[in-house]
């Protein structure tokens, strides 16, 4: 399309551009911090549209990371179950009055 780059990749660069230029010019910091985030938000675009690394786009190993990241973890609960007096303590034996003659 523009540059070599597909659809999904130029709005990648598009949106990066943008994202870039909304934070170099909202003043929430100093201007050097400013231009130093502005850059990285950038380059992440730059690397995420033109990157490749085996012959496999930048997006495609970040949705493969995270799959195999949440695939291969296991939530376990290893909390006991709480304590509650009146529901877990022994039930009173009633007592019956011995019988005398």
């Amino acid at each position: 399309m523009l540059y070599g780059l597909t659809p999904m990749r130029l709005a990648y660069a598009v949106g990066a551009l943008l994202a870039g230029f909304a934070t170099w010019t909202t003043p929430w910091g100093p201007g050097a911090l400013r231009a130093a985030v502005a850059s990285l938000v950038i380059g992440i675009g730059a690397v995420a549209s033109w990157g490749r690394w085996r012959g496999t786009p930048a997006d495609v190993w970040t949705v493969e990371l995270l799959m195999f990241a949440i695939r291969t973890r296991r939530v376990v609960w290893t909390a006991r179950p709480p304590h509650i007096p009146w529901l877990n303590a022994p039930r009173a034996q009633h007592q019956h009055p011995r019988r005398t003659r």
